[in-house]
């Protein structure tokens, strides 16, 4: 379906299309949900290894934050 055609949620076909499309949305939602949890939790090792090393916060950071 184009971006010029009306969407008819009174056409079974139609609305089984969309109901899949969405679908494929949620599952790739969900796994650049993932993606990103991993990513912040890698972020955070390098940046605790980091302070670590210098021995102090990295910049911006402070004890309320943490």
């Amino acid at each position: 379906m184009t971006q010029e055609e009306t969407f008819n949620p009174n056409n079974p076909a139609e609305f089984a299309q969309a109901l899949k499309q969405l679908n494929e949305a949620e599952v790739a939602a969900t796994k650049l949900e993932k993606l990103l949890d991993s990513l912040e939790g890698r972020m955070d090792e390098i940046l605790k290894e980091a302070e670590s090393v210098s021995g102090e916060p990295a910049e911006g950071e402070n004890s309320e934050n943490k």
